[in-house]
């Protein structure tokens, strides 16, 4: 009687295959874990990433509020100062111009917010500046007023009053006369290339600068004569060397008792409203690396100042 020996290797098989199936099931239990566990990790990442960009434009949107809330209050402002004062209308006409077409933009997205927080600091020292000015004047106005009344009721001792009195009026004029010049805001000076269709591109390398330009807004003053203006601007190179063209009289105005080698001299007419002026030095010889101071003058006055770096 033969043994049937395939049986117990059928068996074996068997076993083998059952235990390769369990084997397959453990390692896809495993890369499913550590899928499981990646995914995991991924849409933790991706939910942090969203906290952040929405903390972030949470902050950007309260801080242009914070500056739109601002500027509205330095209109609000205006307009009382207005109505206190109706000779200053135009002078405060041109701020409120200059607020409201920052808030426009930042309302509309333009820019970036450090920009314009910068810019709102200037608006707010400019009528800071204004309303000090406007101060000091009236209190001056009232006390000579209170002493003009002083001195016709007590004529018998009007020698001694009237030299007080005539010491003030001095001061005063004196004040008057400090308010009444003119000043350059918001300046800045930089270099510029020029392409072949004459588009001016700004650059800090001093090897590729053509020209020199220098911008300022010329204050709105109704106490400076309207009329034709000279407006001189010295650059003075790294070295300390003004930028000339000449060195007689011609290229000099007077100021302070002393005669000045100038860089750009431009005439404008003033009329008594805020004006903005840009004005160029044409390369003359190649620029040096370092920094130019730009100084800015007008009727024997220094008005205004600024520096910048060419690499």
């Amino acid at each position: 009687m033969e043994t049937n020996t395939n049986i117990p290797d059928e068996k074996m098989e068997k076993v083998h295959s059952k235990k390769g199936l369990l084997n397959f099931f453990i390692f896809l239990t495993i890369v499913l874990a550590i899928l499981n566990c990646y995914l995991i990790w991924k849409l933790n990442k991706i939910q942090t990433i969203v906290k952040t960009e929405t903390v972030v434009k949470e902050k950007l949107v309260a801080d242009k509020e914070s500056l739109i809330d601002r500027l509205n209050e330095m209109n609000s402002q205006y307009d009382s100062l207005g109505t206190k004062y109706k000779g200053l209308d135009s002078l405060f006409g041109v701020e409120k111009n200059r607020i409201n077409i920052m808030i426009g933009e930042l309302k509309r997205g333009k820019g970036s917010v450090e920009r314009y927080k910068k810019q709102v600091a200037l608006l707010q020292q400019r009528q800071f500046e204004y309303v000090k000015q406007i101060e000091e004047l009236t209190a001056k106005n009232q006390t000579l007023t209170a002493e003009n009344v002083k001195v016709k009721t007590a004529l018998d001792s009007t020698l001694i009053q009237n030299t007080s009195l005539s010491s003030k009026n001095t001061e005063l004029s004196t004040k008057v006369q400090s308010a009444s010049i003119l000043k350059a805001y918001e300046i800045i000076a930089f270099g510029l290339k020029i392409k072949s269709r004459g588009q001016e591109i700004q650059t800090p390398k001093a090897k590729k600068v053509e020209k020199i330009k220098s911008c300022f807004v010329l204050s709105e003053n109704i106490l400076v004569p309207k009329g034709k203006k000279t407006i001189y601007i010295r650059i003075a190179d790294p070295d300390g060397v003004i930028l000339t063209r000449g060195t007689d009289d011609s290229y000099a105005f007077k100021y302070e008792g002393k005669m000045l080698i100038y860089s750009v001299k431009q005439e404008i007419v003033y009329e008594g409203k805020a004006m903005d002026i840009c004005m160029y030095w044409e390369k003359t010889k190649d620029f040096k690396r370092g920094t130019y101071n730009i100084d800015i003058f007008t009727d024997g006055i220094q008005i205004g100042t600024t520096a910048f770096v060419l690499e």
